[in-house]
């Protein structure tokens, strides 16, 4: 992987200094990326960084650093269109962090959907129409982008998640001419709207184990999750590193003593029995 050069913006100066660039310089398009915390190593979700290419400059945006208030304005700015790839998560992440849509997205999945491509990740995308590989892909997906300082590799791997975006836009654009897809393409625009999804329903109650449960250990079910939800919060622990799924499932079926089992050790000892207390209060 080359080494990309980029400015780091993380000051309110800074971000508003990025905005008068962009604005007087008649910067048009801009491709745009986010890396996030999705309760794998604290609790909640979080917008840990911003990527950005211009079509000459990189920038790396640290949200950490910056008020929410010059954040919203950034994500409202309308002069410029942000080029993105599957933007319903990051929609959903902004929206409920900032309480704010981002303004003048365009999704560069729709136009891969309308030419019904059969594997549609950015990866395959990419292989597919500028035979581009990511490599590594998995340890940053992975990686906690809440830590400073960001390592120089991960670095370099989020910004290469905007390298290619304002290429592959004109790629695809092209595609769409040649297959003559033109229409479709304003249609599908037209009714496409960001609206983040309101009230998402927690994973765990997708699940098949949560689905055969009868509506009154449902309930209770509820109850503990709520339960383990309020404790994690309050520790900044990662849910399923608190009491792991499995295990709530086996107290509910009672394939497991709840006296034995093994909280987040970062809990106090008196807390931990106090939160044994009221799941067994539920199961009563």
């Amino acid at each position: 992987m080359n080494t990309i050069n980029y400015t780091l913006i993380d000051t309110d100066e800074g971000i508003i200094e990025f905005r008068k660039y962009l604005y007087y310089e008649n910067i048009t398009k801009i491709a745009m990326d986010f890396e996030g915390e999705f309760n794998l190593h604290s609790y909640g979700e979080k917008l840990c960084l911003i990527q950005i290419f211009d079509g000459l400059k990189y920038y790396l945006i640290d949200p950490f650093l910056i008020s929410k208030e010059e954040i919203i304005k950034f994500f409202e700015y309308k002069h410029a269109i942000k080029i993105m790839y599957g933007v319903e998560s990051d929609v959903s992440l902004v929206y409920s962090q900032y309480g704010v849509l981002i303004k003048n997205i365009f999704d560069l999945k729709i136009i891969v959907d309308i030419l019904q491509l059969e594997s549609k990740g950015l990866d395959t995308v990419l292989k597919h129409f500028m035979n581009i590989e990511i490599k590594d892909k998995h340890k940053y997906q992975y990686l906690d982008w809440t830590k400073r300082p960001l390592k120089k590799d991960a670095i370099q791997y989020a910004l290469n998640d905007v390298a290619h975006l304002l290429k592959l836009n004109e790629i695809l654009i092209e595609h769409i001419k040649i297959n003559d897809k033109y229409e479709d393409l304003i249609y599908r625009l037209v009714k496409k709207d960001y609206y983040p999804k309101k009230n998402r329903i927690p994973a765990i109650f997708k699940k098949i184990e949560f689905k055969n449960l009868s509506n009154e250990d449902k309930e209770i079910f509820k109850k503990i999750h709520q339960i383990r939800e309020f404790y994690s919060k309050e520790y900044d622990i990662p849910p399923f590193k608190f009491i792991d799924n499995n295990v709530l499932f086996d107290i509910l079926y009672k394939k497991r003593n709840i006296d034995e089992i093994n909280l987040n050790k970062i809990v106090p000892i008196k807390i931990q029995t106090e939160i044994i207390e009221k799941i067994k209060n539920e199961l009563l």
